[in-house]
């Protein structure tokens, strides 16, 4: 399968054909076979689905849609058919040039002769590679593109074109075959030449000898100038040609030389290039009908040649044979020379005028006559950078992008949208949103022609933008260190982020300003992208979203709630959107809760008794009135990147890492933080002899750890025996093993009992409250007991004073006190063996808290039970539910955990 277009090329703008050729591993073509075809993203298809035809091919038409795509960018085009497909990337073919003036031969280059323009247009999308100078003759133009080619329009008689027309024709620019490597290029009347690695190829009409060869026969195809090198400079006057070599002489040949313009002191025609007489350290020249000018390096301008206008600008009318200083003129930058005008650009950006002003071409308004033998100053006229001249016009350059022009207008040359002539400075219009690098110029040039530079798109996005808060979006076109003004821009934003404008207008430093705000539940940490595009490229900028994929439901005063209030939550409500990495558990202590991100960071929110935030930058809350804390999330500090799980007590949090170490901080009465302490702590701290930990296990006023070999560490509380050692010590102040426990998969409780799932899917309890053994009495026990009539037990959930767990049937069974409905089994009796949740089925994950449990459905569905004074349950009330309700404020998003905690009340819902 192959994609093709008639030219390997794809057009900037208008249709190009498309075809499609599908045959056979054998060569056969394919007929009737489906084809669908997709380009970039801004291009369209006449139809981009189709068949194939008898011989094998769907054709249709493609347009790109990006005019002023830089010439030479690529396009790719893919083909799918049969399931088969295959992409090919053409060059894309554009224009970076405006034209203006009259087009009696098609020298405009616009595919037919006459018309022509009054305000610069775009020429037609022809060149592969972007054009960077143009110089024209009376009825032709020459263009030399960025890939060292060069490309002509115009007239073809005397041979000026270069190059056959019977394929490409002359009112369309083609490449001149033999050309590589051009890094400059003039026109004479009705001829080219071309600088070459130091030498010179010329051209066309040479009935003077203005191709220097030697001879006066016309050349239809570039010819090597002999005895010509290390050129470093070429510039042509009307009939004549002028070179700067590397020792910074002036040569120059050919002319009706009866002026004297060759600046030889002759008159005769020069066949071949001469020495212009009494010139040294020559950095620029240029030519005008027949007289011609050269600056030199101290910023003096020096000319030669007719001088009945005053053209040579030494304040007389006399003839010069041989180079005379312009009067008045130092400190100058750079010159031009048209027709019969002189100008040049002082340092300061001031341009002088003189010659002949039959036409205005000198700018200094009519009043002045028709001529001026000295420079006179172009009034209000300044910041020029750029000076080109045509005919009977002129052209310049100001530092603010602007351009103006002045003189002959009657085939519109200035673009001022007019044909009037113009003895003063004028705006050229229709150069909006276009950065110019260039202006053409010819002794005999009658249009002109604006060479862009192809701007770069440039974004810049906030580095990271909140979730429902907008950032800030900037666009900006720009040449080099320059903005563009004008510039039309579309944007896109990923990720259903919405935009503040989708498209816009560059301002005057060529910025376009927006917003682009992330959906709310954008997933914190993603990269998202905006995307900013014009004809001259597209450019991406990316940003990580600030979210929450989590919310809260239950009791939120003290900011507990995570949410930057202090107001309960009796339905599931979004946490506040600070997190820079997803939130991938929560543990709920007493009005705090704590989080564990994807990152490996921890953060934590709400009052901080005890140091519980974890974060000593915050005082230690004395309580009500005077409660300290943080109503919005913030990361504690001091804790390795690596963290992979969390837990915790009532007011005491463990972090655990991936190297298996085990960091405390917070509430230590009982010396429940494991550093053989009763003293709290503000900042973690890492667990001493504890190693090799792969869960941590916090209860109300005590810990365990699970080592790797699935044994049981702990520590803290143990006046009820809850740690299961078979003693009731009031503290354990460091971690010890108890092997009672034996192999466990989790373990948890409160301060009194203590509930553990073995590796074996049995439970196992120790403790004091009546009913928390679950074997059907008030007993207890110091030592592990197993729960009568449970196995294959699939996770284990622990509340205060009270079990949960899930069955390997889906289901929920529990036991405990039940004064609130924590059991869930639609009574309120304390539950002395495991006792199903009422009608709860599907279950995939369970959590416990305070006074009641949670249950995440394999639907999707979050259900609860137990106390609900505070809205914990999410059900949009606060009356206490002694089976299951459905947590409400969850549609349309995917829960994928319920976390609480043994003092919690209420839960994070992890999204």
């Amino acid at each position: 399968m192959a994609v093709t277009t008639p030219q390997s090329t794809v057009p900037a703008a208008g249709p190009v054909e498309v075809t499609v050729t599908v045959r056979s591993e054998a060569g056969a073509a394919l007929a009737g076979q489906p084809v669908s075809l997709s380009g970039p993203g801004w291009g369209s298809f006449e139809n981009a689905d189709g068949t194939t035809d008898g011989a094998g091919q769907y054709t249709t038409k493609f347009w790109l849609g990006t005019p002023w795509a830089k010439p030479g960018t690529t396009a790719t085009i893919t083909a799918v058919s049969s399931g088969l497909n295959t992409s090919t990337t053409f060059t894309v073919v554009g224009s970076n040039v405006l034209a203006s003036g009259p087009n009696n031969w098609g020298h405009i280059g616009n595919g037919a002769p006459g018309g022509g323009w009054t305000t610069p247009a775009q020429t037609l999308p022809v060149f592969p590679s972007p054009v960077v100078q143009v110089a024209s003759g009376d009825a032709h133009t020459v263009a030399l593109l960025a890939d060292g080619t060069v490309w002509t329009a115009g007239n073809p008689d005397f041979g000026r074109l270069g190059r056959d027309t019977s394929v490409i024709p002359y009112t369309q620019f083609g490449p001149v075959p033999g050309l590589s490597g051009v890094t400059q290029i003039a026109a004479q009347w009705n001829g080219c030449y071309a600088l070459v690695g130091g030498k010179v190829m010329a051209w066309g009409w040479n009935i003077w000898g203005q191709i220097g060869d030697g001879t006066t026969t016309d050349r239809d195809r570039p010819t090597e100038i002999p005895g010509l090198a290390n050129v470093t400079f070429l510039a042509a006057g009307r009939v004549n040609g002028l070179v700067i070599l590397a020792d910074k002489t002036l040569w120059s040949w050919g002319a009706s030389n009866a002026s004297g313009q060759v600046g030889n002191g002759s008159t005769t025609n020069q066949l071949s290039p001469v020495a212009v007489t009494g010139l040294s350290d020559i950095v620029q020249v240029v030519g005008g009908n027949d007289t011609h000018s050269a600056l030199d390096s101290s910023g003096a301008v020096w000319s030669w040649g007719a001088n009945d206008l005053g053209q040579v600008g030494d304040g007389t009318t006399s003839t010069r044979t041989q180079p005379v200083q312009v009067t008045s003129l130092s400190g100058v930058a750079s010159i031009a020379r048209g027709g019969d005008a002189g100008y040049a650009i002082r340092s300061d950006g001031a341009v002088f005028a003189w010659g002949s002003n039959a036409r205005g071409q000198l700018g200094i308004g009519s009043a002045t006559g028709a001529q001026a033998t000295t420079p006179a100053e172009v009034p209000a006229l300044s910041g020029a950078t750029t000076i080109a001249a045509g005919a009977s016009n002129a052209y310049a350059l100001r530092s603010d992008g602007s351009i103006v022009a002045w003189g002959s207008n009657a085939d519109g040359e200035l673009g001022d949208g007019t044909t009037a002539d113009r003895d003063t400075p004028v705006a050229v219009a229709g150069l909006t949103g276009r950065s110019i690098a260039a202006i053409s110029s010819g002794a005999r040039m009658n249009a002109v022609f604006f060479v862009t530079t192809p701007a770069t798109v440039s974004l810049d996005v906030d580095a990271q933008v909140s979730a429902g808060t907008a950032g800030t979006v900037t666009a900006t076109v720009s040449t080099g260190s320059a903005g563009v003004e004008g510039v039309t821009l579309t944007l896109s934003a990923t990720r259903n982020a919405t935009l503040g404008a989708g498209s816009g207008t560059t301002d005057g430093s060529g910025s376009f300003r927006t917003t682009v705000t992330p959906d709310v539940w954008t997933r914190p940490g993603v990269i998202s992208a905006v995307s900013a595009s014009s004809d001259e490229g597209t450019a991406t900028d990316t940003y990580q979203v600030i979210g929450a994929n989590l919310l809260h439901a239950g009791y939120g005063l003290y900011g507990a709630g995570g949410d930057g209030a202090e107001s309960d939550h009796t339905a599931a409500t979004q946490s506040s959107r600070v997190f820079p990495s997803p939130v991938v558990q929560v543990y709920t202590g007493y009005i705090f809760a704590v989080a564990l991100l994807a990152d490996g960071s921890v953060w934590s929110v709400g009052r901080n008794d005890n140091g519980a935030l974890g974060d000593p930058s915050i005082p230690v809350s004395a309580g009500w009135p005077g409660w300290t804390g943080r109503k919005t999330w913030g990361r504690v500090p001091g804790l390795p990147s690596n963290v992979v799980q969390i837990s915790g007590g009532r007011a005491s949090v463990y972090a655990l890492t991936a190297d298996g170490d085990v960091y405390a901080w917070g509430w230590n009465a009982d010396g429940q933080l494991g550093d053989g302490t009763m003293t709290d702590r503000s900042s973690a701290q890492r667990i001493p002899n504890l190693s090799g930990a792969k869960k941590i296990c916090g209860a109300y006023r005590s810990a365990f750890a699970i080592l790797s070999t699935d044994a049981v560490s702990a520590w803290g509380a143990n006046s009820s025996g809850n740690l299961g050692d078979g003693l009731r010590t009031r503290s354990v102040l460091s971690p010890i093993s108890v092997p009672a426990w034996g192999s466990v998969t989790d373990i948890g409780g409160d301060n009194q009992q203590t509930a553990a799932l073995r590796t074996d899917g049995t439970v196992w309890t120790c403790g004091a409250t009546s009913g928390t053994l679950g074997n059907g009495d008030s007993s207890g026990s110091t030592t592990p007991l197993a729960v009568s009539g449970l196995s294959g037990v699939r996770a284990l959930a622990a509340g205060f004073g009270f079990f949960h767990v899930l069955r390997s049937d889906k289901t929920v069974a529990g036991w405990g006190i039940n004064d609130a409905g924590q059991i869930g089994n639609g009574g309120t009796s304390t539950v002395l063996s495991p006792t199903s949740v009422s009608a709860l089925t599907g279950v995939t994950k369970i959590t416990g808290r305070w006074g009641g449990g949670y249950a995440l459905l394999d639907n999707g569905e979050v259900w609860g039970w137990g106390k609900n004074d505070a809205g914990q349950l999410g059900d949009g009330t606060t009356i206490n539910r002694t089976t299951p309700a459905q947590m409400t404020g969850l549609t349309g998003r995917t829960v994928v955990g319920i976390d609480a905690g043994i003092s919690a009340e209420g839960a994070f819902i992890r999204v």
